[in-house]
């Protein structure tokens, strides 16, 4: 028979996660750069924060946002998938985005795209 005198040790504590991956406190408001805080009047990214972007950049930015892959955006660009890669990891690295979403959603914040509204439904009147 096993006797344990003392088992403080083994009580479940909250997890010891690297900054980076801790899970956000209730009511926390993060912007697209995946930073706490607020966002800019009327809820939308300036445009001029993507101004650090080169024009490819932008361009694979913009074609990521509307959901095509790596492959698909190479073809349109004619250019490898590799270097779709590397400029959306350049992208990423100016914008501090941990995720290929926050760029997406940076996207939509400063108006890069923007959602057409559906079409073909009249109201009844």
């Amino acid at each position: 028979m096993v006797t344990v005198a003392h088992v403080s040790h083994l009580a479940p504590r909250e997890p010891n996660f690297p900054r980076s991956h801790r899970p956000p406190r209730p009511g926390t408001a993060f912007l697209a750069s995946g930073r706490p805080g607020r966002r800019p009047e009327g809820g939308v990214a300036a445009p001029e924060a993507l101004d650090v972007l080169t024009a490819r950049e932008r361009e694979v930015l913009a074609q990521a946002a509307e959901g095509l892959s790596n492959d698909e955006i190479a073809a349109r660009m004619h250019v490898s998938p590799l270097t779709v890669r590397t400029h959306a990891g350049r992208a990423m690295t100016k914008l501090s985005a941990r995720h290929r979403a926050q760029l997406v959603a940076m996207a939509y914040e400063s108006a890069l795209v923007r959602v057409d509204p559906p079409q073909g439904r009249g109201t009844a009147g």
